[in-house]
């Protein structure tokens, strides 16, 4: 069974071009790298960061 954030992700990539899910994909695995060393989310949120970043922040641009 996929989990909300795999969901999320499925759904962004079929709803965004290539290039922008590849920027997003480029974003996420940065966040993720970078979170151990500057804290820019809660490492709690991380297994969830399509669902409650990424998905959240593309709300904002429809």
């Amino acid at each position: 069974m996929r989990n909300s954030s795999d969901s999320a992700k499925a759904a962004i990539a079929q709803n965004v071009s290539r290039e922008t899910f590849s920027r997003l994909e480029t974003i996420a695995n940065l966040l993720t790298k970078w979170q151990k060393t500057i804290n820019l989310v809660s490492p709690a949120t991380i297994p969830e960061l399509w669902t409650r970043h990424i998905a959240d922040s593309l709300q904002l641009m429809t």
